[in-house]
């Protein structure tokens, strides 16, 4: 995610919703999808299983090392 660019640049997704309202685009009130656009209609749980091994074990910051709790 740290090389994740954001197509619309420095912009954050408030800001690009506002621009979109301004403008009279339809999408700027649309509901947030949290979705894989790409994969049609599978389920991300159903997608991620078969492409990611799970394991039990702690959840660790990346940024700090410890341990979430």
């Amino acid at each position: 995610m740290s090389k994740t660019i954001f197509p619309l640049g420095d912009f954050t997704k408030a800001e690009v919703r506002e621009m979109a309202k301004e403008r009279g685009l339809w999408t700027a009130s649309k509901k947030e999808s949290m979705g894989i656009c790409f994969v049609g209609q599978v389920g991300i749980r159903e997608f991620l299983s078969e492409y990611v091994k799970t394991a039990p074990g702690n959840i660790i910051d990346h940024q700090t090392g410890s341990v979430c709790r």
